[in-house]
């Protein structure tokens, strides 16, 4: 039988994990109108983030290598349901493998 406890923690990490996702969000819009254009200032705003497959591409691999990386080597990070890769923590990882 499963402890009501650890069903309990279980619920609350999911909510703190949607939590520091909506307070990201929140922290990039500060300050900002909600108009398009001005949700990056510059390019220097938002580090490169590529999806799993131009990753994949990038890197000669899978994109479900791709995202195992992801959840192992914090390549990238899974928000609402889609992966969203560094491409300069792609770069890194690959240069430590030597590519």
């Amino acid at each position: 039988m499963t402890d009501p406890l650890d069903i309990l923690i279980g619920h609350l990490q999911g909510l703190a994990e949607q939590i520091d996702i909506a307070l990201s969000a929140a922290r990039a819009l500060r300050g900002q109108d909600d108009s398009p254009s001005t949700l990056v200032k510059s390019d220097h705003d938002m580090p490169e983030t590529l999806a799993p497959k131009e990753a994949a591409h990038l890197a000669k691999r899978s994109e479900s290598t791709i995202i195992r990386w992801c959840d192992t080597y914090e390549i990238g990070k899974q928000v609402g349901g889609r992966y969203f890769i560094s491409k300069q923590k792609l770069m890194d990882h690959l240069d430590r493998l030597g590519r």
